[in-house]
């Protein structure tokens, strides 16, 4: 009877322990300064999203074209959700961070 109740116990136990291995897109967080896009570190193709992560300080990100053309501009208040990236980012783009916060890009 001993075995029985310390084998449910121990099959519980490891039954509430169990992991998911959740799939987390590459991020990059950038500071402020001018960035190029092909100098990031991770595929292009996996960047679709923006956001402030620091806690305070209102941070923009302007992201400009191989003719210097404003593409998107967005403005980030303190710890904000995700914004969605409008343009598929190209490798002769150049992201600029301006303000005291971080910028998450996944």
């Amino acid at each position: 009877m001993k075995k029985f109740i310390f084998m449910i116990l121990i099959s519980l136990s490891l039954s509430f322990n169990t992991v998911y291995a959740v799939y987390q897109a590459p991020s990059k967080t950038l500071t402020e300064g001018v960035y190029n896009a092909n100098d990031l570190g991770i595929p292009l193709n996996e960047i679709n999203y923006a956001q402030n992560v620091s806690e305070k300080g209102i941070t923009y990100i302007i992201i400009y074209d191989e003719d210097d053309t404003i593409v998107q501009s967005i403005k980030l208040i303190p710890s904000s959700p995700k914004v969605k990236l409008y343009p598929q980012l190209d490798p002769s783009y150049k992201i600029i961070v301006v303000g005291d916060g971080s910028i998450a890009l996944s």
